[in-house]
């Protein structure tokens, strides 16, 4: 993802452990239990969930996608987004009617196509001129992972939406701003190196417009931020942004614990 991702790597060990040991024990059949370990962290019944798998629309790419995530990066499908957060992603920017969208962290690509297929459709339906499908900038710096979601991008007839930026999360927000200007984007979503998301948040609360969404991923962090035992940087930096974003009177908030918690920020 960005500049301290290795550490970020490193705070994942003990839940990349966990989640080996669901994968081992999955029956066929069964939900990819690597991206529904989050729910069953907040006390949700792997029945539960597999439920409201079973009620969401995912298109058989996406689900494919999945796998291929669990294959290729089988320590790493916990820093994708799951199927029900990826559902959630697409209704909410398609419900903002947002055409502008920017993504910072895009491993594999499953968010990225949840969010630019509804930026489309909102292109298609709002937007004067039929060429322009619509803006989802898609910042990462893993060449090889970014590799995987291209060729989603382009299943999907997303490559005239999609526009990856590689490199430094921070420098590549930086030139966007240089370039596009303060207030052009309607949406952005954070999942990306967790103690960077700070300066991410105020990078991207100029690049929203008034009425923009800037939603940030894994904010309970599996539940460590609630465990006054766990002390690592990674969850103490999440505390002092949760507080902080549930202070700053520059937005309206909302924290949900949907997934592995995802705060949603509404620029006043």
């Amino acid at each position: 993802d960005d500049r301290d991702d290795r550490d970020d790597r490193d705070d994942r060990d003990d839940r990349d452990e966990r989640v080996d040991e669901r994968v081992d024990q999955a029956t066929p059949g069964t939900p990819s239990v690597a991206f529904e370990s989050p729910a069953k962290n907040f006390g949700m019944p792997e029945q539960l969930f597999a439920y409201i798998v079973d009620h969401i629309r995912e298109p058989d790419d996406l689900t494919e996608l999945r796998q291929v995530t669990l294959e290729r990066y089988p320590k790493a499908p916990t820093m994708a987004v799951g199927p029900d957060q990826g559902a959630f992603l697409g209704w909410l920017v398609e419900t903002m009617g947002a055409t502008r969208a920017i993504e910072v962290g895009v491993f594999t690509g499953y968010s990225s196509v949840c969010i630019g297929l509804a930026v489309q459709r909102n292109a298609d339906r709002l937007l004067p001129s039929k060429r322009d499908r619509g803006t989802l900038l898609a910042l990462d710096r893993d060449e090889q992972t970014l590799e995987i979601a291209s060729r989603y991008w382009d299943r999907f007839g997303l490559t005239g939406t999609v526009q990856a930026l590689r490199g430094d999360g921070m420098e590549s927000l930086e030139g966007v701003l240089a370039r596009e200007g303060e207030g052009t984007f309607d949406f952005a979503f954070v999942d990306a190196n967790k103690r960077g998301y700070m300066a991410y948040y105020e990078l991207l609360l100029r690049l929203v417009r008034v009425g923009g969404v800037i939603a940030l991923d894994n904010t309970l962090w599996y539940g460590k931020v609630a465990d006054e035992a766990v002390t690592d940087k990674t969850t103490e930096s999440l505390r002092v942004l949760n507080r902080f974003l549930r202070d700053d009177d520059r937005v309206s908030m909302s924290l949900l614990a949907i997934g592995d918690g995802i705060t949603l920020c509404t620029k006043r």
